[in-house]
């Protein structure tokens, strides 16, 4: 399923992809398309994480140490209810 492009739309988040990149490249023996997929994940991620916080005026740039399994449950909730996922996904 295609997805709309995100952006992270503060340095914090993009500091966490590249992060994420790197360790990506250095620990694992992934195929560039697999290392895309998954940076694709971390920024719909960061960027529903940016919105959602600014929903609710508690806005604040995303910062890995932030989530929490309370966060985590609600964007798996975001998954399935408003985009259709299944639960698999």
């Amino acid at each position: 399923m295609k997805r709309k492009h995100s952006r992270c739309s503060h340095q914090t988040g993009q500091q966490a992809l590249d992060q994420y990149r790197q360790a990506l490249q250095q620990l694992e023996d992934l195929s560039p398309v697999t290392t895309r997929n998954y940076l694709s994940d971390l920024r719909q991620f960061i960027a529903w994480c940016e919105c959602s916080w600014r929903d609710v005026q508690e806005y604040r740039s995303f910062a890995p140490q932030a989530v929490a399994p309370s966060l985590l449950m609600r964007y798996r909730d975001y998954l399935q209810n408003a985009l259709n996922l299944k639960p698999s996904t």
